[in-house]
């Protein structure tokens, strides 16, 4: 019955497949391209700060109790766990189509009530889920247009008493956080924009210990005379006619003197000890745990983090625009790619597009030279992009992204497809010289060999039909 209406209904049909060629046009541009499949791994870290504590505390007072709470979990398969100088990290494994948001409620539920077992100095446990998707999709490099090459071990000094280098890491750090980094997140598709490597900014309060043991005082009065003094609190408010304006009690420091006046302690005779009396004060820089470098070149990093579904090669698009306009804004600067995934996803995914092209241009041409006519070839020929058109149309009603994976997907079915168009063409074929109706002809031979047809697809699909039912 439906054979027979679309072949007797030819411009139904024509319009029904113009239909999905348009609607397909309007959405190819929002299927999202990515290498693979979004993949959602069924794995959580724990991590737990215990500050200055040894890999034997932590593992005694944070991991041991926080694993025999987490051990309870429903759907859990194994448990891992790395205790090190200030940090335990646990990983809990679940079990492969474990809802994970159920999951990560149940397990902050087991936290909480492990929390009042920690120590009160143990921060509180935070779960990180193990994401592919959270991964950098672009690694940019910043440096200076005339910047010099900085290493490692290279001494900064401080605007207190001291020059300042031209541009010098602190600077390009302060520029990239300033600049770069609220443009990258402004793009759509943005979801973080990291900046790493460099130096970072630090007021230090070098104590002298024998000045401090001749006046009995410890390195706690002094860090808590400087909290006291370092303070920015609500003042309540005020009413002026049908206004009510806030208040607030500003005592923050604003210059190296303000620290340096700071009150520690007052002596029984009236005397006020000051930090200046005890202590050096100098603007100075982080001790550095992490360097960046690029071609050999010390540098400032940009990790570029797209939002979950977003397409990646859009993102990539947008940030280089972005890159274009801030190096006609800031000459000064230089910014590189260092790494886009957006280029080995477009590598990956034009060279599968370029098979299954070449794969379709071959049967059409062996097609041609058995046949030995070219109107049955063309007649397949359409029925491929007609059929790619439709698997592409459902693929976004689907949300089911572009990737290496949908596209040899897509190989195998258009020899399927090839395979089966020859035997309904050639069938069709043997009945036109019995019957002299084309129609009449098309609709017997196609309805003498869709069932052989259909069996024939059923014994490929139960062939890969398995790999619903793997895990990992």
């Amino acid at each position: 019955m439906l054979i027979r209406t679309f072949v007797n209904r030819p411009v139904t049909t024509s319009m029904l497949f113009i239909g999905i060629l348009i609607f397909t046009l309007l959405t190819f541009r929002q299927i999202s391209i990515d290498l693979l499949p979004q993949l959602d791994i069924p794995q959580f870290h724990i991590r737990t700060a215990y500050i200055d504590a040894s890999p034997e505390e932590v593992e005694q007072l944070i991991t041991e109790g926080l694993e025999a709470q987490l051990s309870t979990l429903p759907d859990i398969r194994r448990i891992t766990s790395v205790s090190r100088e200030g940090v335990s990290v646990i990983t809990l494994h679940f079990h492969w189509g474990t809802d994970m948001n159920i999951a990560r409620i149940q397990t902050r539920e087991r936290l909480d009530q492990a929390r009042a077992f920690l120590p009160e100095q143990a921060g509180r446990p935070t779960i990180l889920h193990v994401d592919p998707s959270t991964a950098p999709v672009m690694k940019l490099s910043l440096t200076a247009a005339d910047a010099p090459q900085y290493h490692a071990d290279a001494v900064f000094y401080g605007s207190d008493g001291a020059e300042w280098l031209h541009r010098d890491l602190y600077e390009l750090r302060e520029a990239a956080r300033a600049i770069l980094k609220r443009r990258f997140e402004q793009g759509r598709g943005v979801a973080q924009a990291l900046i790493t490597g460099g130096v970072e900014r630090e007021i230090q309060v070098d104590i002298d210990l024998d000045k401090l043991r001749m006046l009995d005082l410890r390195i706690d009065d002094v860090a808590t005379a400087l909290e006291r003094a370092n303070i920015s609190m609500p003042g309540g408010s005020i009413k002026s006619g049908h206004f009510r304006f806030a208040l607030r009690a500003l005592g923050e420091f604003e210059s190296l003197d303000d620290i340096r006046q700071t009150v520690v302690h007052t002596t029984a005779g009236g005397r006020a000890i000051l930090v200046r009396d005890i202590a050096e004060v100098r603007d100075g820089f982080k001790e550095r745990e992490s360097i960046a470098r690029f071609n050999g070149r010390e540098t400032i990093g940009v990790l570029i983090r797209k939002e979950a579904g977003a397409n990646t090669i859009d993102v990539s698009r947008q940030v280089r625009q972005v890159i274009a306009e801030l190096h006609e804004e800031y000459p000064e600067f230089h910014i590189e790619v260092v790494y886009d995934e957006a280029e080995f996803i477009q590598t990956a995914v034009s060279a599968v597009q370029q098979q299954l092209m070449w794969g379709g241009a071959l049967a059409f041409i062996v097609l041609f030279l058995f046949l030995g006519r070219l109107r049955e070839p063309l007649v397949i020929g359409a029925s491929i992009p007609a059929s790619i058109m439709t698997a592409l149309l459902l693929m976004y009603i689907f949300d089911i992204s572009i990737n290496v994976i949908s596209l040899g997907g897509l190989a195998v079915a258009i020899g399927m497809l090839v395979d089966n168009s020859i035997i309904v063409l050639e069938n069709t074929a043997r009945h036109r010289t019995g019957i002299h109706d084309l129609k009449e002809s098309a609709v017997t031979g196609a309805r003498e060999v869709v069932l052989p047809i259909t069996a024939a697809t059923l014994t490929t699909i139960a062939v890969f039909l398995p790999l619903i039912f793997m895990e990992g």
